[in-house]
């Protein structure tokens, strides 16, 4: 079995290696979802599935007329835009400590647990303790969701009626988690910190000076300000300043020109629908 899904992996590479517009890498980008599922956000195997969706973002940003995966990395991906081929290395900038792969089959293990009336032990039952689920419809679902969310040890009898309310509301499944609360400060402080390690990792392999590097910001943002988040990228990502052609972050839906040339960049490029 594991040596079919090399095989379909392979064949996606193949097809990612080809010249395409970023529309339709998208495109193949789904169907390789469809067929591998979560496994393609988290799986150290599909690496390749998330710089070529990073990279699809960038090109239909920047206007790309044609992307491909490289073959020998670096760098991960070149995009074609009229007739200047850019060379381009992608780095994720995650919050600092969250391991993607851990932190998923974790999610999984605990919606199995609330599916099938399972004990949790004590490191799930905090996560579980951020849950959305349900509004409770009687006492015994109360209860029973109080002592989830205070990360409470729960009793047989609970564990049954949880998993009875996620039955009739299957949609409350799979990583339907609220994240735990930090301050404002805390959270400016991790984007900072996350750009900051991925710009001097990527700096100190002295990549070639033509390849530009192309950040993707996945971090805790929510319902900070938006210039404030933007303040944090120069300082950020210095480290990188004369290692690379351009330096660019991939952030909501935004691409932001941080250098250029060893100078700040000046270019923000925003989908269509935020002009």
């Amino acid at each position: 079995m594991k040596r079919q899904i090399d095989v379909r992996v392979d064949q996606f590479k193949q097809e990612m290696r080809r010249w395409q517009d970023p529309a339709a890498l998208k495109k193949l980008l789904e169907d390789a979802r469809s067929i591998f599922g979560e496994s393609v956000i988290t799986g150290t195997d599909f690496k390749f599935w998330r710089e070529g969706s990073n990279g699809a973002d960038f090109g239909q940003l920047i206007g790309a007329n044609g992307i491909r995966l490289v073959h020998t990395d670096p760098p991960d991906l070149e995009l074609r835009i009229e007739t200047r081929i850019l060379q381009i290395e992608v780095g994720e900038a995650l919050t600092p400590g969250r391991r993607r792969h851990d932190e998923y089959r974790q999610r999984e293990r605990i919606d199995a647990a609330l599916e099938n009336a399972a004990p949790l032990d004590p490191a799930d039952r905090q996560m579980a303790a951020n849950w959305a689920l349900p509004a409770p419809r009687s006492l015994a679902e109360k209860t029973a969701l109080c002592h989830l969310k205070i990360a409470q040890e729960l009793k047989e009898d609970e564990r049954r009626t949880i998993a009875k309310l996620i039955e009739d509301h299957p949609e409350y499944l799979t990583m339907r988690n609220t994240p735990f609360l930090q301050s404002d400060e805390e959270r400016k402080k991790a984007v900072h910190k996350s750009l900051e390690v991925l710009a001097e990792n990527k700096s100190s392999k002295d990549y070639d000076r033509n390849i530009s590097l192309l950040i993707y910001l996945n971090s805790d943002t929510e319902f900070l300000p938006v210039e404030e988040i933007e303040a944090i990228f120069p300082k950020a990502t210095l480290a990188a300043k004369i290692s690379f052609s351009e330096v660019w972050i991939l952030w909501d839906g935004s691409a932001y020109q941080i250098w250029c040339d060893g100078e700040q960049g000046t270019r923000t490029l925003r989908p269509p629908e935020q002009d």
